[in-house]
């Protein structure tokens, strides 16, 4: 993998763990990819320590499939921020850590490259059988057991001591530990309560004892234990329970992989896209700038003048819906930024349905605007401006020919001493909203009909809407059945007559 990294235009250096963990507190390394079977401490106890020491410095750790549940683990505790497995291909591997590097340190794009530690070598994968630990202090039992299990190809940890058992769970924690509940110096309680509160996610716990009372089982499960089996063991039955784990956390391991593919593609898609609409954008941009050079060398026509101008707001209303789906594809890291400043809502209304009212000419459909003179709103006004355009064009897309469409926008006082509110409706004549469509409605990529759009108009319009603290939903009137009405607390209005 270090020939892989060195293509990529990082600079690998193999180290052993002292060292790198010298070179991250002296900032000498940006990362650290540490192997899971080093030994005292394993892989993530030393990337533990790493963080402790140096809490800016990149975590990976390399591990096989049977492994990646601890890896989970680590992850999920903040030791470790990635992991690489041993049975993916170098270049894979190699391109996974350059974009996680990547993501994680931004000051590494400023630098253009990035250098990283491979704290110890990669080792054989014949290390990588399931590690069981045998806690009993009958060593004629603990013997017997660890003979059987080595046989079926497990790794076995054999404690004739609570002490002894710690002392192995601190070098090395197994991924199955059989403990006896009585032992001298630490109880199997003990060590079952310190196996379930520092390594829940990477170890399965088997209480094995020869008490049958029901109250010993309770307390045992009481302090964590996953399982419970009464003395004599058969082996047998202790290879069961043992499968049954193991295909659990191969089944759970197949799953985050899965989950961390469709992450990997959606991260590959999102900046797909983003390259898409920033080339898209520049486009209409060199398109917009010609059009007004256009429009100021004509003299004296003014059909051409008109022409040049509604197409020039046609640019604008298509770098809108570019930066729609920008928003959208990133809608989930959170509500959409807004920009408040003082909006002429009637100003606003009529700039936008001055660029529909030609089509809606053309189509004998009305286009009706009911918003009193002199309403001033405080809102994101490119963002408001965009609902308007996908409500309207929505509209006109389901009116009825001869039909109207009509754009309001007014406000209630308070009342009660509850906040009053500003509204905005574009509705219609055409036909009724399916009652069976209204609950996902605002969903993302719901559609208003099939064989049109791609259902993205609707869930960004509710997203501007909870982004200023409203609401978005339909308000049928006795004379628009398809009336669309956002809702804005009334604390964002300046003033209105």
């Amino acid at each position: 993998m270090v020939e892989a990294l060195e293509v990529t235009g990082q600079k690998p250096v193999v180290m052993s763990a002292e060292e790198a963990l010298a070179a991250a507190k002296d900032g000498d390394v940006d990362a650290v990819v540490s192997d899971y079977y080093q030994r005292i401490p394993n892989g993530t106890g030393f990337l533990k320590c790493v963080r402790l020491s140096a809490p800016e410095v990149a975590r990976f750790l390399y591990t096989s499939r049977s492994e990646l549940h601890i890896a989970l683990g680590a992850i999920t505790a903040g030791a470790v921020h990635r992991y690489i497995l041993k049975s993916w291909e170098p270049q894979y591997c190699a391109r996974c850590l350059s974009l996680a590097l990547h993501a994680l340190q931004p000051r590494m794009r400023q630098r253009g490259s990035s250098q990283f530690n491979l704290a110890t070598a990669p080792k054989d994968d014949t290390e990588t059988a399931t590690r069981i630990l045998i806690a009993d202090d009958d060593q004629r039992i603990t013997k017997g057991l660890a003979r059987a299990l080595r046989r079926h190809g497990f790794t076995v940890f054999e404690a004739f001591s609570g002490r002894q058992a710690m002392e192995i769970v601190a070098d090395s924690p197994p991924e199955i530990a059989l403990v006896d509940l009585v032992m001298p110096e630490v109880s199997g309680y003990e060590i079952v309560h310190h196996l379930k509160t520092n390594h829940a996610e990477s170890t399965h716990v088997i209480v094995m004892t020869g008490d049958q009372e029901w109250e010993t089982e309770l307390a045992a499960f009481k302090v964590g234990a996953d399982d419970y089996l009464t003395k004599p063991v058969h082996l047998l039955r202790l290879l069961q329970r043992i499968e049954v784990v193991e295909r659990s956390r191969r089944t759970y391991a197949e799953m985050q992989l899965v989950a961390e593919e469709s992450a990997r593609l959606r991260v590959y898609v999102g900046e797909a896209a983003a390259l898409l609409a920033h080339d898209i954008k520049n486009g209409l941009m060199v398109l917009s700038s010609n059009l007004y050079f256009l429009q100021s060398s004509i003299d004296d026509d003014s059909n051409s003048t008109d022409a040049l101008e509604q197409s020039n707001q046609m640019v604008r209303k298509l770098a809108g819906l570019v930066r729609n789906f920008v928003d959208v594809a990133r809608s989930d890291e959170g509500a959409l930024p807004v920009e408040l400043t003082r909006v002429d809502a009637r100003g606003l209304i009529d700039e936008v349905v001055a660029l529909y009212r030609p089509g809606a000419v053309n189509s004998d459909v009305t286009l009706d605007i009911d918003c009193a003179s002199g309403l001033v709103v405080m809102v994101d006004n490119a963002l408001l401006e965009r609902v308007l355009h996908n409500l309207l064009s929505n509209s006109l897309r389901f009116v009825n020919t001869g039909g109207r469409v009509r754009v309001s926008m007014y406000q209630t006082s308070e009342i009660g001493g509850e906040p009053g509110w500003l509204f905005l409706e574009v509705g219609n004549t055409g036909p009724e909203i399916p009652k069976a469509m209204v609950p996902s409605l605002f969903a993302r990529y719901s559609r208003v009909a099939k064989p049109r759009g791609r259902g993205m108009g609707l869930y960004f319009c509710r997203l501007v809407a909870e982004a200023h603290g409203g609401s978005i939903g339909l308000a049928p009137r006795a004379d628009l059945a398809a009336n669309f009405q956002l809702r804005l607390a009334l604390n964002r209005v300046i003033s209105g007559d």
